[in-house]
């Protein structure tokens, strides 16, 4: 049985626990995709390194099996210089 699978969407701190106050155990960067293993709220439990580590899943999309996640928004001045290249 395969299991669900995580992709992270920017970089991202791996916590210890559920929350931004626990410590940070590594960082996670994009593209990087982790083992599913609970979640609690927002977070998301992964397998992370060798030991489990908890992920905010706003910055967590699904592999694979779902829906295809929209692009990231770009930077207020970025999508900006693109509109001025695009006008002229």
């Amino acid at each position: 049985v395969a299991r669900d699978a995580v992709r992270v969407t920017t970089t991202l701190n791996a916590r210890s626990g559920p929350s931004t106050s626990n410590a940070v155990l590594g960082i996670g960067h994009t593209g990087q995709a982790y083992v599913l293993l609970a979640q609690s709220g927002a977070w998301r439990r992964v397998q992370f390194d060798h030991r489990a580590a908890w992920m905010h899943g706003d910055y967590l999309r699904p592999v694979g099996g779902g829906s295809t996640p929209a692009p990231p928004t770009p930077p207020a001045s970025d999508l900006a210089a693109r509109l001025a290249r695009a006008m002229d």
